[in-house]
């Protein structure tokens, strides 16, 4: 089935492509993903290996292996391609591999665009980002032992360009660390002053970046266990450098005296200790902020089907009435034209009983035709509901038309939402932590950064709850929906938990109805960490900042805020995290 067609470039369609790329890491999907990458990877080498004999190499193996016993990976031997003489076939050969995933990258995009949602468009998208992000940011990139990294070697002219640069980081560890003066500098780094340093650096830093990405991604994916085998890795990682490290300083032979040693550790950490005592800050960052329309209007599908085009844009104006836009559903229209037939053969059927005098056949068919009549403007007002009109003037707002355009809807989708005028108030959330600081603040004053805002938008918090809540204040603060607030699934609703929320008793306000449409929802998520709501009125934008619309979320800086030591900021919110995680474990031990 074709959703779209047209122009296969993907720029047109790139906020629907992104809104699809939540459903890549699913775990339903996981074994289509590693099917799909361990595809790739054999047309990756096999692009090695054509290059190499197109340049008159010999590739003597092709074939595959397993990592760790589990994941498939292609390899083809390659390696006579390193007596090419010109550097620039060797430089081809490493980006042949690549060569063939982007082209690959570019079919899946062609059939991406025009393809229906459903399995196989999900996996065309995970082709996509499978055979481009991932080969930019693994293969491509030079700071790993990849193509992008021989390629740098031919390029520079410099081999084992890695080891030089571990060489380099090494005797700077130990001048520095451990004040071996006598360590000479490596050769390599005497010739290549500049190039061998910046690169030991950099892939120094991007080795850390990777190891805290893959930590993170555990504890993500996998919840409380993944937490558990995160720090549990960590720790082995640290003993591991520990004993190296004890080790070396403290055997017969080593050039390092440990008392200097120890000496120069103790002034790194009183200077590291002092920096965190003296400096104060003024965290922004903790509270979260959504603009929140009270008079905005959701518009939801009345009946089910594609949504087949958008006859607005996000941010346009509109009167009551105005085509927003139009859902198709083939069944509805043929039943239509079946009931009009049918109406149609019993009319003719009456007139025929009431020309032969057929009083009881007349009566019985214009009865069946009242039926048919009924059935047909029913059939009529759904097909009607097909052109979804603005029910109110207002301004359009909603996120990710693209992604919606040939989807398949189900009647009470929400679609898009119709603001009577700029929003100027804000809801905040935030921490326990929070509100005792703003109790001791000398005024209310914030400042507001919006996602997608360069510029600040000033503010007061007129009101805060008295008391923590564990319902979601807006949809879009929830990680689910790609906000910041951690959510864990309950077995009751959000209904039978709107009793936490608070009724009075701050000294900014009273009684607030932040979360007086969840009633009607059947939500069955909460925040996973109470948090207290509050209120935001803004008091200026700046002069060339569009106004505000409905669901725009970002972080608030509580200007009256009394100033925290730094080392006090970074252990609350170590323990608040380390508290996250554990209660993340608990959760998934009992579940």
């Amino acid at each position: 089935p074709v959703a779209g067609s047209g122009d296969p470039c993907l720029g047109p369609h790139w906020e629907r492509f992104v809104g699809a790329a939540d459903q890549v890491l699913l775990p339903a999907n996981w074994l289509k993903i590693g099917l799909i990458y361990a595809l790739l990877k054999i047309l990756h080498e096999l692009g090695h290996g054509i290059a190499t004999k197109r340049y008159g190499g010999e590739v003597p193996e092709f074939g595959m292996q397993l990592l760790l016993f589990v994941t498939p990976l292609a390899y083809v031997d390659a390696t006579s391609s390193w007596r090419f003489s010109p550097k620039w076939k060797r430089m081809l050969v490493a980006a042949a591999g690549m060569y063939v995933e982007v082209a690959v990258a570019c079919l899946c995009i062609h059939g991406w665009l025009h393809t229906a949602p459903g399995s196989l468009n999900t996996a065309l998208h995970s082709a996509v980002i499978a055979a481009s992000f991932v080969t930019v940011v693994f293969n491509a990139n030079p700071l790993m032992r990849f193509d992008g990294y021989y390629i740098l070697m031919d390029a520079v002219g410099v081999p084992n360009l890695a080891t030089k640069g571990q060489q380099f980081m090494k005797w700077l560890g130990k001048r520095v660390f451990l004040g071996v003066k006598e360590e000479k500098l490596p050769a390599a780094t005497r010739k290549h002053p500049i190039l061998v340093p910046v690169y030991g650096v950099l892939a120094a830093l991007w080795k850390i970046t990777i190891w805290v990405s893959i930590m993170l991604s555990l504890v993500f994916l996998f919840k409380g266990a993944g937490a558990v085998l995160a720090l549990g890795t960590v720790g082995f990682i640290l003993c591991v450098s520990l004993y190296r490290f004890f080790d070396y300083v403290f055997k017969k032979e080593s050039p390092v005296k440990p008392l200097k040693v120890l000496f120069r550790f103790a002034c790194y950490a009183l200077i590291i200790g002092a920096t965190l005592y003296f400096v104060r800050v003024n965290p922004s960052g903790k509270a979260v902020a959504v603009v929140e329309d009270a008079d905005h209007l959701v518009v939801r599908a009345e009946l089910r089907g594609w949504v087949k085009q958008f006859h607005v844009k996000a941010g346009q104006s509109v009167a009551e009435g105005d085509l927003l836009l139009e859902i198709e559903n083939r069944e509805l229209v043929i039943a239509h034209r079946k009931a009009e037939v049918e109406l149609r053969n019993a009319q003719l059927r009456a007139r025929q009983r009431f020309a032969g005098d057929d009083v009881g056949g007349y009566l019985a068919e214009e009865e069946r035709v009242r039926g048919l009549e009924e059935k047909v403007r029913e059939s009529a007002e759904q097909l009607r509901s097909m052109q979804v009109r603005a029910p109110k003037a207002g301004i359009v707002q909603g996120r990710g038309f693209d992604s919606l355009l040939g989807s398949w809807v189900n009647a009470g989708d929400e679609i898009l939402r119709l603001e009577s005028s700029p929003a100027d108030e804000l809801l905040v959330s935030f921490r326990q932590e929070d509100l005792e600081s703003l109790q001791q603040a000398d005024n209310q004053q914030v400042e507001i950064w919006l996602r997608g805002r360069t510029a600040l938008i000033s503010g007061e918090l007129e009101r805060i709850d008295a008391q923590a809540t564990r319902a979601i204040p807006h949809e879009v603060l929830a990680v689910s929906a790609g906000g910041p607030l951690p959510v864990k699934n309950v077995s009751a609703p959000i209904t039978d938990r709107l009793q936490e929320l608070a009724v009075g008793g701050s000294r900014f306000g009273a009684e607030l109805d932040y979360f007086r449409g969840l009633g009607e929802q059947e939500s069955q998520m909460e925040l996973a960490q109470p948090r207290f709501p509050g209120r935001i009125t803004v008091s200026a934008l700046p002069s060339d900042s569009p106004p505000l619309r409905e669901g725009e979320w970002g972080y608030v800086r509580f200007l009256g805020a009394e100033k925290e030591r730094l080392g006090i900021w970074i252990y609350q919110e170590l323990e608040t995290q380390l508290r996250g995680q554990i209660e993340m474990i608990k959760d998934s031990m009992s579940g």
